[in-house]
């Protein structure tokens, strides 16, 4: 499950200042990830079961 979601979000590494205030090191582009709902399916499905 974890790598159907990881491929379809764009991942950057490097320093970023979130809006929250906190810092970390890995950006995530979640908005790829609703345009391609069908893709997500199988992960979605795994989640149901557990």
């Amino acid at each position: 499950m974890h790598e159907i979601v990881m491929g379809l979000v764009g991942a950057r590494t490097g320093h970023f200042r979130f809006e929250s205030g906190h810092h970390g090191e890995l950006w995530l582009e979640l908005d790829a990830v609703f345009s391609s709902a069908a893709a997500l399916e199988p992960a979605i499905g795994a989640v149901a079961e557990r």
